[in-house]
């Protein structure tokens, strides 16, 4: 089973850190995305989306300030846990490894309202599923 693990991650004055996929990424090249992958076999999801943090932003973010919002099984094979971490300074500086090739931070409720493009990442979808949920 592939269990992906992603992080929402909002600064001191409460913006959504979002990252732009390189036109080299495997999966969804110039796609909106969010700090997270794979969960390793025996790995806690917390840990996995705490390290994947790191890899690809730079940011060390203490578990204290991680925690899990939602949770989507989209098929027997493919689970989806999705994050929510904050860092108290505004805009920190963000240091991005290869898979990304920008990043800018929004207003969080303004994540809704941004276009999807053409063949979006499921992961995406399932944002925007528990930002749904967490309205109602």
């Amino acid at each position: 089973m592939k269990i992906v693990a992603k992080a929402l991650i909002r600064d001191g004055a409460g913006d959504l850190l979002l990252l732009r996929r390189g036109l080299t990424h495997p999966n969804f090249p110039e796609h909106v995305d969010f700090p997270g992958g794979e969960v390793e076999p025996d790995e806690p999801h917390i840990e996995a989306v705490r390290r994947e943090i790191r890899e690809e932003t730079g940011l060390d973010i203490p578990l204290d300030d991680i925690q899990q919002v939602f949770l989507k099984q989209l098929a027997d094979d493919l689970t989806h846990v999705v994050f929510l971490a904050s860092t108290p300074n505004n805009k920190p500086e963000v240091e991005l490894s290869w898979e990304h090739s920008g990043f800018e931070w929004i207003p969080f409720d303004q994540f809704s309202a941004l276009a999807l493009p053409e063949g979006v990442d499921t992961y995406h979808l399932t944002v925007l599923d528990y930002l749904d949920q967490a309205k109602a």
